[in-house]
């Protein structure tokens, strides 16, 4: 945690007996006056002075501070376990990208869509995200009942995108090469499978929506991996342009 992150605008208050108030006064060992970053979400970050005591602690910006810039990927992902999908959450919101999709796969787990973590949970893992990120932006999250669907949502309002889906089987191009042909003003789409990848009927949906399969190595990942690297990957070309 590298910020603090409120829903609220400032003063921001933290109730002395919550996790955050205890890992600051515990772990952190911040006295009264120390500085911390904290913001409200999906707006400005600030440097504040902590007042401790009371039944609140309080942060006042003392200063504004710049927030990393907003990654311009919208990312479609097959449903997940739990523990996989928290990652997912985690490193969307810690890349800071756009959007952040999950659709039920044709070759994935049906249950995974019923988890409450989709339902209820998923806003606190991109809190996270972002908090480790020391950035306020929160990706806008949804999810949709089959990867057409997604493809549909991820599309809507953004014409202009680079499309990829990393595939280890049938990659015509790489990642790297893929993302390297983004202009300034484009979106970036990336489609993973579900745990047990794409099936043939995906790739030819995929392929009708102008989305190239794309190779990020001869290594069989995870979802959670798989995310990482795609995102890291992306991100490594667009700072380096």
């Amino acid at each position: 945690m590298n910020c603090i992150l409120f829903s609220s605008p400032p003063p921001f208050r933290l109730p002395v007996n919550s996790a955050k108030a205890d890992h600051i006064k515990n772990v952190l060992k911040m006295q009264d006056g120390a500085e911390i970053f904290a913001g409200q979400t999906n707006g400005k970050l600030y440097i504040c002075n902590l007042r401790l005591g009371g039944n609140d602690i309080v942060l006042t910006p003392s200063r504004e501070t710049p927030t990393p810039a907003t990654l311009p990927v919208t990312l479609c992902v097959g449903f997940a376990r739990r523990q996989i999908a928290q990652k997912i959450l985690f490193d969307a919101a810690c890349f800071g990208i756009e959007r952040l999709i999950f659709y039920a796969p044709s070759k994935g787990e049906a249950a995974y869509a019923n988890s409450a973590l989709y339902q209820s949970e998923a806003s606190e893992w991109l809190i996270k995200g972002a908090e480790q990120a020391c950035a306020t932006h929160i990706p806008h999250l949804d999810t949709a009942k089959n990867l057409e669907k997604a493809i549909a949502k991820a599309e809507c309002g953004r014409p202009d995108t680079i499309k990829a889906a990393p595939d280890l089987y049938e990659a015509a191009d790489s990642l790297k090469n893929i993302v390297s042909a983004a202009r300034p003003n484009d979106g970036i789409t990336i489609i993973l499978g579900s745990e047990r990848g794409f099936d043939n009927s995906d790739r030819r949906l995929l392929r009708s929506h102008n989305y190239t399969l794309a190779s990020m190595g001869k290594n069989v990942l995870r979802t959670d991996s798989a995310v990482t690297a795609a995102l890291a990957i992306t991100q490594a070309f667009l700072i380096e342009n």
